[in-house]
């Protein structure tokens, strides 16, 4: 039986598995090619995660809990995050914007301690319609952001935090021609220790809160993380929303 340090390469012979050739590994530049590999892959995603003029970017996907139907859709000429409510929908649903299931996990969006205590998440949304089609504003979210380190293991974060930390209840209109841009602190979303050893964003998720059902989805667009400043003197943006 050949150690764990050997590759053995198969042959098949009358549905039987035969060994023909036992190639030694070289551990360290096996290591090396791995760890390649990985920074590889984590450089490849981009901090602009969904634009209205490129859409989502294909490396990043969209998947749904309790009950909600999440797709990117067109919104006249701009491409927009629909977050729709099906007659099944729970209390707490919400949805994941992460990269593809297949993706391995060092696939990460590159991030630094310093991006962390001086970026953030940014967001603009607009109401929804509910089952009978009508346009509902005023939706109560909470936000998380999942962090990794260099290899992936994620990191433990603060879990959600209320919309309404941010902005006024009811910021969300009912006014399709109108958007309210979020933007809120990665610093705020993230534990300090979480912060110091970041290396990467591997997941943004928005929930429904409140123990009844939701009533009407809602649209989201222009998902970025911004960055404005590396610098550890300069102090972390301000949290605003605002209607465009």
């Amino acid at each position: 039986m050949p150690s764990d340090c050997q590759l053995v390469r198969y042959g098949f012979v009358y549905g039987e598995i035969t060994p023909k050739k036992i190639i030694p590994l070289n551990m360290p530049l096996f290591r090396l090619l791995l760890s390649c590999l990985a920074s590889a892959s984590a450089l490849s995603l981009s901090a602009q995660i969904q634009t209205v003029a490129t859409g989502l970017d294909s490396d990043w996907s969209l998947a749904a809990w309790g009950g909600l139907a999440v797709e990117e859709t067109a919104d006249g000429s701009d491409r927009v995050i629909a977050v729709k409510v099906i007659s099944n929908a729970e209390a707490w649903a919400g949805f994941n914007v992460s990269p593809s299931w297949e993706k391995p996990a060092t696939f990460f969006l590159p991030i630094t301690p310093e991006k962390v205590a001086h970026g953030a998440l940014t967001l603009e949304f607009n109401g929804g319609t509910t089952i009978a089609g009508e346009i509902r504003g005023g939706q109560q979210l909470q936000f998380s952001v999942t962090l990794t380190d260099n290899v992936g293991n994620e990191l433990e974060g603060r879990g959600f935090i209320a919309f309404d930390q941010y902005a006024e209840a009811d910021l969300i209109d009912t006014d399709p021609a109108t958007w309210q841009k979020i933007r809120i602190p990665l610093a705020g979303l993230v534990g300090s220790q979480t912060a110091a050893a970041a290396a990467g964003l591997k997941k943004i998720s928005i929930q429904y809160v409140g123990d009844e059902e939701p009533v009407a989805g809602f649209l989201v667009r222009n998902i970025n993380i911004e960055s404005p400043a590396d610098d550890p003197a300069t102090s972390p943006p301000a949290a605003t929303a605002e209607i465009k």
